[in-house]
């Protein structure tokens, strides 16, 4: 290692070193020492360099001689001086080293490095997984393992909380569980991406923006330690934290607010604002008692204590006012007699107030004495009267009528020496003074009380001739005198006495000196005005005319029917009274009505045809001819006369005579009618329905079909007589003998039913078992009846399914409801044959080719069907009948075509082979192994013999020249030797 020493501090010696630097072209001298203030390399030994400008030389540790090393000569630092290719300014290479000493292996960009992360076998990513097994590589090529379409592995801090993507060891974002989660925020509340707190600011972030109760995305709760984001409300307004949405406390401005408290809301900005010892809104009541909320904008209360207002007027407000122990008190009157907001001395002025107004007595809230220095307020007794001072409520000296009076001597009636009302009696001596403070001299005794207590316009006893003439003495007890008008009786009975100026009196006295209290109106003269034997108002009920509702009335008659004067029940009388021309319903003026209890005069419709009672002009009932008639029937009208005159019985169905609801007799469409016949069906007297029955009759007689006579139809319920075709036989109901309309089925209109238990075709049976019954029009009936009428014992008909014929010869016979009886080819009883398209053993076909058909009790019957449900004709037991190719042949069975197996020569063979063919007979004829149509011999089952010119081991012949004795292949040991089976052609060989 070679180091530079420090050079001359004089310039010559400088300027010599510099010179020796060797500037020429041919480049510096390398035996020159170490140029300082060049700052070049002037021995060309690249290894040291020097600080500009101290003029003393720089060393440089550098083992590798790459300029890099140890000390301030160097470039900078080298990881490793022993390999002048790793050093701080190295490049970096993708080989697995840190060549520019930064810690960092192969962390170089650019095409160079397009394959190192994906291919240099480390977790670059930190997620567990390795170049190809890491997801984030999709080929050896990526020069990242990041994933560009994973959020936790894209190498991006996507939430911005300082850390990125899943890994599998610390550093990784805790949002992500995986390299497949699809976002990084997490389940802890500083990374959920949600504001729980609701201050505006979400979970960590690395860049200071998140919430500050959040440190690290760890954090389970946003919450911090400021007062505006600790979740508690430190100042007691029921108000917490600072809320984006204004929900908050509102004297939190951001959530890194320190203090609740604050803002220009007066019960909220922690100050005492009314200087009444408390501050502020706090929820449990430790606050200022003027504040409801920490939104009020004013500490002052309700309360008289705290509401800023002098309540007392005495000049101090709330809690300098001497009343307010508390800010809390209802009221700023206190315990001294000029602060208790009593009228102490009661004289109508209270307490001191600050403007004057207070009660006079009073020069400071804190005295203890409402009395003054004028006489009426000084709570003396000036005057010896027994009584002192001015007293609101009258028990005061009566002479100072306020406490400003300069005298206690006064003016009152009893106490001015004057007989101020008029009984000739003065002041204390007047019965109606009690003491100088009267203010009338009028007393307790009706002729002494200043009242007119008889209403007759003069009051009390007088010493002149203005008093009442009733009242003799001052203490008389009443003010009546002795005339008619003036005695307090009611001298006329008519329930008002005496002259009254109120109008209250009896209405004859015009004055207290009338003789006499009658009247001129008709209910006050003294006269039976309208002849009902009574006379005027009265209070006595036996003479008490009820027409008269007072004495001023001038008509005695009523309101009363009887009382009224007119004809109320229009039968040309009115009202009771004593002369002629009496109502005969009235027998006294009060009855309430002019009806009486005869039928023609009762107000009632007796009869029920709409008209009532006798009436003088002709509109009443036709049969009252006066109203004393006791009936409102009338014999000359049918209609009208009370009797069912065509027996229609009106009790039970078709009423009796004209009724005007409708109930009568449906004939008579007034009572005046002549005849009760009607125009209904049932009340017209003619045989409507042709069921030789007539009408409505209440003795059974008449039609059945009708149950009133109102019915506008004959016809009834019963089938017999609903005029209908109930068994849809194509005749209706029963009709008399001459009627060929009429059912055969009905013998009576009264039948319930059409049908008809002697008729096969009409008595509702299905008799052949086939399903349908009887005949019907539409043909939906039997096809066996020919008509309701048909005479035949049998619902049978020409049909192959209902001819009671076994036509198919299968044991079953027609179409049959019951399954076990019913044909089976039969699907209805209008089916023309009996076979069946859907069973092999019923439908008519030779199915099976044998020339045999179906389960049969003919000659013909195919032996493979034992039941007309078999589902195939072969037999199973059967060779020649199984549709199986027993014997090999490839021929099945018998067929009648000769197609079959030439073994059978019927269905019923019990074996496939024949036994004169030796094709066919089941034996191995020619010894060579094989049988029939295994055998190469036969080219048909019907070959009469297994050789085979074909094959010299199987033709039959001895084949060698001269003949060996042998013959063809053979299993038994006779076999020629020359063959080895039946096909080989070495016979003659």
């Amino acid at each position: 290692m070679k180091t530079s020493l420090a050079c001359s501090l004089s310039m010559l010696l400088l300027a010599t070193l510099a010179a020796g630097c060797g500037d020429d072209d041919d480049g510096p001298d390398c035996s020159l020492p170490e140029d300082c203030p060049s700052a070049a390399d002037d021995e060309c030994g690249g290894r040291w360099d020097c600080v500009e400008g101290s003029c003393v030389c720089a060393t440089c540790e550098d083992g590798d001689e790459d300029q890099y090393g140890v000390g301030a000569g160097c470039l900078g630092e080298d990881c490793d001086d022993g390999d002048p290719e790793i050093n701080a300014g190295a490049v970096e290479a993708c080989d697995g080293v840190d060549q520019n000493c930064n810690d960092v292996v192969d962390d170089a960009t650019g095409a160079a490095f397009s394959a190192c992360e994906c291919g240099n076998g480390r977790d670059d990513d930190g997620d567990g997984a390795i170049d190809a097994d890491d997801p984030g590589c999709t080929e050896d090529g990526d020069a990242s393992e990041h994933g560009d379409d994973r959020v936790c592995d894209d190498g991006i801090d996507n939430d911005g909380d300082g850390t990125i993507d899943f890994q599998t060891g610390e550093g990784g974002d805790p949002g992500c569980d995986s390299l497949d989660d699809t976002d990084e925020t997490g389940a802890g509340a500083c990374d959920d991406g949600t504001d729980n707190d609701g201050d505006g600011r979400t979970d960590a972030r690395a860049d200071g923006s998140g919430d500050p109760g959040c440190d690290d995305p760890v954090d389970d709760s946003e919450l911090g330690d400021a007062e505006c984001d600790d979740g508690e409300d430190d100042d007691l307004d029921g108000e917490t934290d600072f809320r984006a949405d204004g929900g908050g406390d509102l004297g939190c401005e951001a959530p890194d607010d320190d203090d609740e408290r604050g803002g220009d809301r007066v019960c909220d900005d922690g100050e005492d604002n009314d200087g009444d010892g408390t501050r502020d809104f706090a929820l449990d009541g430790s606050g200022d008692p003027g504040c409801t909320e920490p939104g009020d904008d004013d500490e002052g209360g309700p309360s008289a204590c705290d509401d800023g207002e002098d309540n007392d007027a005495d000049g101090e407000v709330d809690m300098d006012d001497p009343g307010c122990d508390d800010p809390g008190d209802v009221t700023e009157r206190g315990t001294n007699v000029c602060d208790n907001g009593a009228d102490d001395d009661n004289d109508g002025e209270t307490d001191f107030a600050a403007d004057g107004s207070g009660d006079p007595g009073c020069d400071d809230p804190t005295e203890d004495d409402e009395r003054g220095a004028d006489v009426c307020d000084n709570g003396l007794d000036d005057d010896d009267d027994g009584t002192m001072d001015f007293r609101l409520d009258g028990t005061g000296d009566p002479g100072c009528e306020t406490r400003d009076d300069e005298t206690e001597g006064g003016a009152a009636a009893c106490d001015d020496d004057v007989d101020n009302d008029q009984d000739g009696l003065t002041d204390l001596e007047d019965g109606g003074c009690s003491g100088p403070g009267d203010g009338d001299e009028h007393g307790m005794d009706v002729c002494d009380d200043g009242i007119d207590n008889d209403r007759d316009g003069i009051a009390d006893f007088m010493t002149g001739d203005d008093g009442d003439p009733g009242c003799d003495d001052p203490t008389d007890a009443n003010e009546h005198g002795y005339s008619i008008c003036d005695n307090g009786e009611d001298d006329d009975g008519d329930g008002f006495f005496d002259y009254r100026t109120d109008s209250l009196g009896d209405p004859g006295c015009t004055g207290i000196e009338d003789p006499s209290e009658m009247g001129v109106t008709q209910c006050d003269n003294g006269q039976d005005d309208d002849g009902d034997d009574r006379i005027d108002i009265s209070t006595n009920p036996a003479v008490n005319d009820p027409g008269c509702s007072g004495p001023l009335d001038d008509d005695e008659h009523g309101l009363g029917a009887c009382d009224n004067g007119e004809d109320d029940d229009g039968d040309g009388w009115v009202d009771f009274t004593t002369r002629a021309g009496n109502d005969p319903g009235c027998i006294s003026p009060t009855d309430p009505s002019e009806l009486s209890l005869t039928q023609c005069d009762n107000g009632i419709d007796d009869d029920g045809d709409g008209l009532t009672d006798y009436s003088p002009g002709g509109d009443g009932d036709p049969g009252c001819l006066e109203a004393t008639d006791g009936s409102e029937h009338r014999e000359d009208f049918a209609c009208d006369d009370g009797l069912d005159n065509d027996e229609d019985n009106g009790e039970l169905g078709g009423g009796i005579d004209f009724k005007a609801d409708g109930t009568g007799d449906p004939g008579c469409t007034s009572a005046l009618d002549p005849d009760e016949t009607g125009v209904t069906a049932c009340d017209d007297g003619v045989d409507n329905d042709g069921d030789g029955r007539t009408d409505w009759a209440a003795d059974a007689s008449g039609d059945p079909g009708c149950s009133a006579t109102t019915d506008g139809s004959e016809y009834g319920t019963n089938e017999c007589d609903n005029g209908r075709d109930d068994d849809g036989d194509g005749t209706t109901d029963y009709r008399i003998e001459d009627d060929a309309r009429g059912d055969p089925g009905c013998s009576g209109a009264s039948d319930a039913s059409e049908r008809s238990d002697t008729l096969v075709c009409d008595n509702g049976l299905d008799d052949d078992d086939d399903g349908v019954n009887d005949y019907a029009l539409d043909a939906s009936g039997d096809p066996g009846c020919e008509g309701p009428d048909d005479f035949d014992a049998s619902e049978r008909g020409d049909g192959a399914c209902d001819n009671e014929i076994d036509d198919d010869f299968d044991g079953r016979t027609d179409f049959n409801t019951n399954p076990a009886l019913s044909d089976p080819g039969c699907d209805g009883p209008d089916d023309q044959n009996e076979y069946s398209s859907d069973l092999v053993c019923d439908n008519g076909l030779d199915d099976d080719g044998d020339g045999l058909i179906d389960e049969s009790q003919a000659a013909d019957n195919d032996p493979g069907c034992t039941s007309f449900t078999d589902d195939s004709e072969r037999e199973d037991g059967l060779d020649c009948d199984d549709e199986v190719d027993n014997d090999g042949d490839g021929f099945t069975d018998f067929r009648l075509d000769g197609s079959g197996d030439p073994g059978c020569g019927s269905a019923s063979d019990p074996s496939e082979l024949d036994l004169l063919v030796d094709c066919d007979d089941g034996v191995d004829n020619d010894g060579d192994g094989l049988a029939d149509w295994e055998d190469p011999g036969c080219d048909d089952p019907l070959d009469a013999t297994e050789d085979t010119a074909d094959y010299q081991c199987d033709d039959g012949l001895d084949n060698e020249e001269p003949p060996d004795g042998f013959i063809d292949y053979r299993t038994d040991g006779l076999r020629d030797p020359q063959c080895s089976s039946p096909t080989d052609n070495s016979e003659g060989a």
